[in-house]
């Protein structure tokens, strides 16, 4: 059985300017109480998957536009999750869904841990950034 424990958004604004993002973001019930908290990394990468290589040209989000873009999601660790503090016997995992993928992705479950360390990591690629109105880039 699995129980949806919270859930937090993660913007990729910052990759259209070439930052890499590395937070910590909390995670909220369906009453908005925060449950804990998940250590995320993003990055643009090539299309080996190598971290930030070849985007030292970009200056401004208009620089991606109709370019290949390729980013690397990963999920680090949970932290401070009251599910697990209340028994560290419990498992986790993480699970979400990037905007241009129709599935939901997950890490594998983490039992007996309070600091569950998913190393979970995924490459998405955008075949060619269109730039819309709200001048962030996104797909055509």
């Amino acid at each position: 059985m699995q129980v949806f424990l919270g859930s937090c958004h993660v913007f990729l604004q910052p990759l259209a300017f070439g930052i890499d993002v590395e937070e910590t973001f909390p995670l909220s019930n369906y009453r908005g109480v925060t449950v804990g908290q998940l250590a995320v990394q993003l990055a643009l990468c090539d299309t080996a998957g190598h971290l930030n290589q070849g985007y030292d040209w970009l200056a401004q989000p208009s620089d991606l536009q109709g370019r290949r873009v390729d980013m690397m999601v990963k999920i680090v660790h949970a932290s401070k999750v009251a599910w697990l503090t209340d028994d560290d016997s419990r498992g986790v995992m993480a699970r979400f869904r990037f905007y241009t993928d129709p599935q939901f992705r997950e890490s594998k479950a983490v039992h007996g841990k309070r600091t569950p360390a998913f190393r979970y990591a995924k490459q998405f690629t955008l075949s060619k950034v269109g730039l819309c109105w709200r001048r962030c880039c996104c797909l055509p």
